[in-house]
């Protein structure tokens, strides 16, 4: 296994478009955390009544932000599993004397590794930002509610595994990111508006996204998030899992 991940780890680190996507990645999400406090102040919102970019509310306000920009990571996802296909790696592999399950393996690792290279850098950014606007930075303060991002790293892998699934399936990058693109921003969220009740709350992306919650409504709704639950990790811990024997059968029953 660990050779496996060295081959993988090797393959990705020389891949010039993970650099341009890790780069993007930090760069967009750095500056947004610079600026965060402008963009709140110009939207009107009152940070003295609403303290969402301090301690420890500020863990649950960043993460929730942070979750829109897995959409990076997981069209990187994409693409370089739909490269194995184009440039025939994964059959080279199999010559190799890798079995389906190792490439499967080899291909899970990185995607868990990108999770928590995410969750670390968003850490970062979340005490920084912190540190920047409370006036209580003690220890006991600035790490409550720091389970966010543990919460944030668990989403991430499993929107990831999604992407990977899809790369899987459609073989060609354009087609598969479309689909993720497509049924993320418009067939979940129509599925959902036109389901009966909370259902809506139950499908895939949903599931993954409702891990974290929208912050601004514990100001005003009693009932609203306030920590990470189990039970708001055990129906997208189920689609993860789902997602990989999915990829798993597909890689048993395709043609590589």
């Amino acid at each position: 296994m660990i050779q496996l991940l060295k081959v993988e780890l090797k393959k990705i680190t020389n891949y010039r478009t993970f650099w341009v996507f890790i780069t993007l990645y930090a760069v967009t999400l750095g500056i947004l955390a610079l600026n965060l406090r402008n963009v709140f102040v110009k939207d009107g919102v009152n940070l003295d009544n609403m303290p969402i970019l301090k301690f420890p509310d500020v863990w649950h306000t960043a993460t929730y932000i942070a979750g829109f920009f897995n959409i990076i990571l997981a069209i990187f996802v994409i693409i370089s599993i739909t490269n194995e296909y184009e440039f025939r790696t994964i059959r080279q592999n199999i010559i190799d004397g890798w079995s389906r399950r190792d490439f499967l393996i080899a291909k899970l690792w990185p995607i868990f590794l990108l999770s928590i290279g995410a969750a670390m850098y968003v850490f970062l950014i979340t005490y920084g930002i912190g540190l920047s606007n409370s006036e209580d930075t003690s220890f006991a303060v600035s790490m409550h509610n720091s389970e966010f991002i543990f919460a944030f790293m668990f989403q991430s892998f499993i929107y990831l595994c999604f992407a990977f699934l899809l790369g899987l399936l459609f073989k060609k990058p354009g087609i598969a990111i479309g689909v993720l693109l497509l049924y993320s921003a418009v067939i979940e969220p129509l599925l959902g508006f036109n389901l009966p009740g909370y259902i809506g709350n139950y499908l895939p992306v949903s599931s993954i996204r409702n891990i974290i919650e929208l912050p601004f409504l514990k100001y005003g709704v009693s009932n609203a998030q306030k920590f990470i639950s189990a039970q708001s990790l055990i129906v997208p811990g189920c689609y993860g899992i789902i997602f990989i024997l999915i990829a798993s059968l597909v890689l048993k029953k395709k043609d590589l």
